[in-house]
This record gives structure tokens, sequence and C-alpha cells, in this order.
């Protein structure tokens, strides 16, 4: 299980995987980024903790990154 802290954006942003940085990107990237770790290190459990308790970040993760991660790794 993986758990990920940041924002997904509007517009694609520079990710960078370093230790406890937040992920703040667009939704394509987040699925880039879940692909990679679901192919490359097995995780199949990804829990999101949006930077902000803003409503709108959970829906974005389940209408746009979740069915794009899927896609991808199908």
């Amino acid at each position: 299980m993986a758990q990920l802290v940041g924002t997904i954006t509007d517009a694609p942003g520079p990710v960078t995987m370093r230790g406890e940085d937040p992920i703040r990107t667009d939704a394509a990237g987040w699925s880039r980024i879940l692909a990679e770790l679901a192919r490359e290190t097995g995780f199949d459990t990804f829990v999101y903790r949006p930077e902000s308790e803003d409503e709108t970040q959970l829906r974005r993760w389940i209408s746009e990154v979740v069915p794009a991660t899927r896609e991808r790794c199908a």
C-alpha cells in the first residue's frame, strides 16, 4: 500500500518522487505515477491524501485519476 500526498492540478507540473514531498500534477500525471508504481514496485493499493480538505480533490481522484490508472494498468 502506498500513501500519496498531493494536489491534482489543472496543468501538468514537474513531479519529484523524493521522500515526503507532495505530488502536484494533473490527473494524467497522477495516473502515470500510479501505473509506474504498480508495475515497478507491485503496489496494488493507493491511499490519496489531498493537501487541502477540498472536496473537489476527492471527486477528481475518483472520476479522473482512478479510471485513467485502471486503463493504463489493463
